[in-house]
């Protein structure tokens, strides 16, 4: 192929010894007239190969029909009002508004993000409504950006705001007020490089030097959750790495353990209700819900049912009435209305999603050992009428860091790619949030490449096993996911059919140079230490592209407005494989496709959406062999 010219310089800066070519950095100036002409060259390059994939239109179909598809966030009341995110066809879900759950199908609509721009690409991305309903403060976002306007509605007062907290001498220091509460002010900090955060209280009719600190070092997390009774409770891996809920009277400061830390299970979450607690565990990186009294007792069961995530839930300490949602890789959601008293389940009952059923699949948990011995679990979803008698064409989609599980959660791209018939494994990566922070921490830093063998274990053990072959394997990942792929792309380029990292932290090196890119030390260390250096230097994929590879396809994607992980990561890694790639003569593709109205992904229109997931899926199709079925009709419909 004869890929776009790309200038190159002699760029070279040493780095703890180490002499770095970096003949690309032109490519970190985004709004340079060259580095336009750059992002204008490859889409062109790039676009005509990917309409001419026999599936784009038909998967452009198929998620659009998963993406315009009725859904229904998790409700929550305030000032006996009752709210929730409603979304369907249009770019952007919208705000309703109703007085009881029941009437909120038909609500009235309080905020509709669609009449904020005329493309869609503006945003909602953060609501909060206040306690007694009267006022909702919300966060715009434009073009996907992570920066974002906070507006007020309906403004009932005209008082002046308040400062509640400051401190100018640390700019990079995160600060949150959470929870909510009429009597006591909460404040946690943290400096996003450390895997920690510290709280601190005072009353609100107090001086904002009144604050006392009840957690400090940044050395474990602490979840706030709510105050009951004198007590603040919150979430914690002190002295538990699958976490326990603890409280601290915030007369004295004392801290007390109310839930120990479960044998098997990770505790994700706790909130309050009027008389007891909502535990929300993670089992085998399934959800499930737990009642428990006030001071800790463990009560009924909540039946949200097998193989789901909690996508959301809302409570609060002066009612007994739970809202939940969960989904599954074959579920688009499911809302549940769960009434307790304490520890005890009086009632549930979900409410119907209206629109199409999603697709059927079947989905099993599989393992191997990696390469420290280490059981790696993974899910595999089959597309019903799938005997697994014959490999068949399979996509991995991957993450494996930031604390984050890999739970069955519905993705619209995921979920046309079992509809189409193809297999999906989603594996359980360490550095991933699945089994606690142990399990995060060992593949953080230094053992960050014990991330990709995780990987690497779970690809072969599909070969070995006859799920699939390495001509019909593919990988995707994004934002970290990204880099995974470009890790495994660039270590074991034997193993794929083809690799897709989107939106990718792809210049391990240089990434704490761009925007918030400096508060990922937490789990990939900082650069500018010798140490972190080496280990950096060793798996990162822009500095891992060799000469006299063959590489498999490659379709790399991100959004020219990404100020999270900034698109130089994808220009200079493209640039760079597009050359290797030329020099030896290979056919596979490297393709290059960037959205220039685009961020992270966030509030990306679902339009655009639909045309980026169907250039993946096709372009992955292509190369694994999969001819896709004809359309479910229940999903068409």
């Amino acid at each position: 192929m004869r890929y776009p010219e790309v200038r190159r310089d002699g760029t070279v800066e040493t780095i703890h010894g180490e002499a770095i070519a970096d003949p690309y950095r032109w490519l970190e100036d985004g709004d340079s007239a060259e580095t336009r002409a750059f992002i204008e060259a490859q889409n062109a390059f790039a676009e005509p190969i990917l309409a001419a994939l026999p599936a784009r239109s038909a998967f452009r179909e198929r998620v659009a029909a998963l993406l315009t598809a009725p859904t229904r966030g998790c409700p929550w009341e305030r000032g006996g009002r009752v709210f929730a995110w409603h979304g369907g066809e249009q770019n952007q879900p919208v705000l309703v508004v109703a007085d009881s759950i029941d009437a909120l199908e038909h609500g009235r609509v309080l905020l509709d993000p669609n009449a904020l721009s005329a493309d869609g690409t503006v945003a909602v991305n953060v609501a909060s409504v206040s306690p007694d309903g009267a006022l909702l403060a919300y966060g715009v976002s434009d073009g996907g950006s992570d920066w974002r306007t906070i507006r007020v509605r309906d403004v009932a007062t005209g008082d002046d705001d308040a400062v509640l907290f400051a401190r100018p001498e640390e700019p990079r220091l995160f600060a949150r007020h959470w929870p909510r509460d009429d009597e006591w002010f909460v404040l946690s900090t943290d400096t996003g490089s450390s895997s920690g955060n510290d709280l601190a209280v005072r009353r609100h009719d107090e001086g904002a030097d009144a604050l006392r600190q009840l957690v400090e070092g940044h050395e474990h997390e602490w979840s706030a959750i709510g105050i009951h009774g004198g007590r603040l409770y919150a979430v914690t891996d002190e002295g538990a790495p699958r976490y326990r809920l603890a409280a601290f009277d915030l007369a004295t400061g004392e801290q007390s353990t109310i839930v120990p830390e479960h044998d098997d299970d990770v505790l994700l979450d706790a909130s309050l209700t009027e008389r007891g607690l909502v535990l929300e565990y993670s089992h085998d990186a399934s959800h499930r819900m737990q009642l428990a009294s006030l001071d800790g007792e463990l009560g009924d069961a909540v039946p949200l049912g097998e193989g789901v995530s909690i996508t959301g839930s809302e409570s609060s300490s002066a009612s007994g009435t739970v809202f939940a949602s969960t989904s599954s890789f074959v579920d688009r959601g499911t809302r549940h209305v769960i009434v307790v008293d304490g520890a005890r389940l009086l009632e549930h009952r979900t409410l119907p999603t209206p629109g199409p059923a999603a697709p059927r699949a079947v989905t099993h948990r599989i393992r191997t050992a990696s390469s420290d011995g280490q059981q790696v679990p993974a899910f595999l979803v089959r597309p019903d009428g799938d005997a697994g008698d014959a490999p068949r064409p399979t996509l991995i989609w991957g993450y494996g860091g930031f604390n984050i599980p890999m739970n069955p959660a519905f993705r619209a791209v995921l979920a046309a790619w079992v509809d189409a018939g193809g297999v999906l494994v989603v594996p359980n990566l360490r550095g991933g949030g699945e089994f606690g922070s142990e399990w995060h921490k060992g593949g953080t830093k230094e053992r960050k490449q014990q991330v990709f063998d995780d990987l690497f274990a779970i690809a072969e053990h599909l070969i070995e096993s006859g799920v699939t072959t390495r001509e019909q394997l593919a990988l995707h990942g994004r934002s970290n996911g990204g880099l995974l792929a470009g890790a495994a792309l660039t270590q074991r380029p034997d193993l794929w059919a083809a690799v897709l990292p989107g939106v990718g932290v792809l210049d391990m090196l240089r990434y704490h140079r761009f925007t918030i890119g400096w508060a990922w030390a937490s789990d990939y260390g900082d650069p500018d230490e010798a140490e972190a250096h080496a280990y950096l230097r060793a798996y990162s994929p822009l500095h891992n592209v060799r000469e006299g590879i063959a590489y498999p396809p490659t379709l790399i994607t991100t959004g020219d407005h990404d100020d999270r992980v900034v698109p130089a990561h994808s220009f200079k890694f493209a640039a760079e494989l597009q050359r290797a790639q030329a020099a030896t003569g290979a056919d596979a593709p490297v393709l290059l496709s960037v959205d220039t109205r685009a961020g992270h992904g966030m509030g990306k229109p679902k339009d655009a959406a639909a045309l980026e997931f169907a250039d993946q899926l096709a372009f992955a199709a292509h190369h694994t062999g999969l001819e896709i079925v004809a359309l479910d009709a229940e999903v068409a419909a």
